[in-house]
Order: structure tokens, then sequence, then C-alpha cells
């Protein structure tokens, strides 16, 4: 059974709170179980209890169009065909790009090892292989 995120309000260094959240396994090591008693008495002691933190952020790039595009996050490209692609790499980058281009780039043997790439040819397939058989 998959456990649901949990979410915690932090607030680091005096700035205002942040929600974080997190799958509930990664935080329940640092969520203290007890009486309050128990933790008031570990407070005098000079013990400070762990606090939740947020998991570590992996930063995107929204508004960051390349080509080659990016191997691991295919959001940014998975709604354009191979042609609606093509067009915007010329557009974007003035790199002229055919349909093909973009066919031939995502069968290739280095795409083959790329998850975003292979959901990227596993959904436009159909146009993918007309486009290689012509």
């Amino acid at each position: 059974m998959v456990q649901p995120p949990i979410f915690a309000v932090v607030e680091m260094c005096g700035g205002p709170p942040q929600i974080a959240m997190a799958p509930a396994q990664a935080l329940v090591s640092g969520v203290q179980i007890g009486k309050e008693e128990d933790r008031e008495e570990d407070k005098m002691c000079g013990a400070e209890p762990q606090r939740l933190a947020p998991p570590p952020l992996r930063r995107q790039n929204a508004s960051r169009f390349s080509w080659p595009p990016d191997s691991r996050q295919e959001w940014c490209y998975i709604y354009l065909p191979p042609a609606d692609l093509a067009q915007q790499v010329e557009r974007v980058l003035s790199r002229p790009t055919s349909a093909r281009d973009v066919a031939e780039f995502f069968c290739s043997p280095e795409a083959a090892e790329s998850r975003a790439y292979a959901a990227y040819a596993a959904k436009y397939h159909a146009e993918i292989h007309a486009l290689l058989s012509r």
C-alpha cells in the first residue's frame, strides 16, 4: 500500500513559513513520538528534537528550451508532435530542423538509454514510424 505524502510547514532562519512535501516514509524517522513530558525533559537537558525538513528539490528549467532536448525531463516537449517540435526548434533556436530529424533523433541508440526520450518515442510511435518509412 502506498502511503500518502506528508505536508509540513517549515520556518527557516526567521524567514516566511514554507510548505514542504515528502513521502511519508522519508519523514517518519524525524517525528518524535512520546509523551509531552518526555519532550520537555529532553529540551531541558539540552537535546534538540529533530525538525522536519523539506526534501531536496531538483531545479526545473521552466523557460529553457534546447536541442537536443532534456534527457531526464520530457515535460517541455512531450506534447509537441515531431513536426511541431521541429518548428519550435527552428523558431526558438534558429536551427533548421525537419520532422524527420526529430524522428531520427528519438530512434537513435543514445535516445534509447533515456526514459524521457523513450516516453516521447512511445507517445509518437506512429508519427515517427511514418516519417522514417518515407
